[in-house]
């Protein structure tokens, strides 16, 4: 939070809300990223920034970034009742795989105070009053406010109910469940800080999600859920993993770890504390090369101007 400016990006969450580089290797999102950082005096959350963005973020990119990196396992998020058992199968290949690279694995590695509480909420009163910022920022936006959006009724109807939650909500101030929700980041913060501590972790890690991808089509019967389907099949939106990072403010990144089911990508996770990104690139970078498990989705025709462009920077 804070490393990039959000100028321009229509809000889900004010207190949360991120961009990031997406990439088709490492060392591509290392050098967007060199791009993407910098301080904004439209985005006040950038101040927190200063005195903490490398000078580039290519510096990170070394094989050996593993070697001695203390690794916790945080499986807590991802046990046998929310998660399709491919994806943990996967995770101890992943294990293995990180090991060989010279990682010492701490497995388990547990946040206790984290074992009851609920998934902090992004509420629509949170919401609602972004989004009023943002419109009357954004005057050619013909839907002037989150009631006439929600009126409209052009969202899809996955999205519809949010909306109308979206146009009744109340002040963010006196809501009751965004204060709660700020109750518990700021309770997965501490008790993160604490453990991490007292293990001497260096990262986090666990995959990016508890279940395979939506199939094409599946979108219109999509489990609109806080509960994960561990029986696979069409994801609930509580299978993603990332609300981990976005509780905490922290950096994560998402690296390619394998292949399952028809042939979908599946990634490792990696969490640090709050300006860690070029750690994290590091380990991503480091594991990325042991691996080499990203390939060109077969239906997408090669980038003849991105390879031109590799070649000439010489990257690959």
């Amino acid at each position: 939070m804070g490393l990039i400016s959000r100028t321009g990006i229509q809000p889900n969450n004010s207190v949360r809300d991120t961009a990031g580089p997406m990439t088709r290797t490492v060392a591509d999102m290392a050098i967007l990223l060199d791009a993407m950082v910098g301080l904004d005096k439209k985005d006040p959350a950038t101040l927190l920034a200063k005195g903490h963005i490398a000078k580039t973020y290519t510096s990170s990119l070394k094989k050996d970034a593993l070697k001695g990196a203390r690794l916790g396992v945080l499986r807590q998020v991802f046990t046998p009742a929310v998660t399709d058992p491919r994806i943990i199968a996967n995770f101890e290949r992943t294990l293995a795989e990180l090991r060989a690279a010279g990682a010492e694995i701490i497995d388990p590695f547990e946040v206790p105070e984290i074992r009851d509480l609920p998934r902090a909420p992004q509420t629509p009163a949170r919401r609602k009053a972004d989004m009023i910022k943002f419109l009357a920022e954004h005057p050619g936006i013909p839907y002037p406010s989150p009631e006439a959006i929600a009126a409209s009724k052009l969202a899809h109807p996955l999205h519809q109910p949010g909306l109308e939650a979206d146009a009744a909500a109340g002040d963010p101030a006196t809501d009751e469940a965004t204060i709660k929700g700020l109750e518990i980041e700021a309770t997965y913060r501490a008790a993160f800080s604490k453990a991490v501590d007292a293990a001497r972790i260096d990262a986090v890690i666990f995959p990016t999600w508890a279940q395979l991808p939506v199939v094409n089509g599946d979108r219109n019967t999509q489990v609109m859920t806080d509960e994960a389907n561990p029986a696979g099949g069409v994801t609930g939106l509580s299978s993603s993993l990332t609300f981990v990072g976005s509780t905490l403010q922290w950096p994560a990144l998402s690296v390619p770890s394998g292949y399952l089911g028809q042939g979908l990508p599946v990634g490792l996770q990696i969490l640090g504390r709050a300006w860690d990104e070029a750690k994290l690139i590091g380990y991503a970078y480091a594991y990325e090369q042991a691996t080499l498990y990203r390939r060109p989705p077969a239906s997408t025709p090669p980038l003849a101007a991105g390879a031109a462009l590799s070649t000439t920077t010489g990257r690959r």
